[in-house]
């Protein structure tokens, strides 16, 4: 078989790798992943259903959704009355009861 046609068919298996392992966000990825730095406190979600946002504003885009009753983790850093859960995940402060964790009183 020519080095061509290896070529084309090895780069064919990869791009379908690719595609096939792509995940688009979901309600089932609505559960806050664990960030980075870790969260120092918990939360439970006291509104109906919480949109959460991709930055500290309703301007960003809406990755995902919390339900009352949730208990979550979140940081002490709150802006523009938005909490932050993680890296790129904000949820408005007002629908979040704290739970845990002296840092976020």
């Amino acid at each position: 078989m020519p080095k061509r046609t290896l070529i084309i068919i090895a780069a064919a298996v990869i791009g379908l790798a690719y595609l096939t392992d792509r995940e688009e966000t979901s309600e089932a990825d609505v559960t806050p992943k664990a960030p980075l730095f870790g969260t120092p406190c918990d939360f439970e979600v006291v509104a109906g259903a919480v949109p959460v946002h991709a930055g500290p504003a309703s301007e960003h885009p809406v990755i995902g959704e919390l339900t009352s009753g949730m208990v979550i983790g979140a940081h002490q850093v709150e802006q523009e009355g938005y909490r932050q859960l993680g890296r790129d995940r904000w949820v408005m402060a007002d629908t979040l009861r704290h739970v845990s964790g002296e840092l976020c009183r």
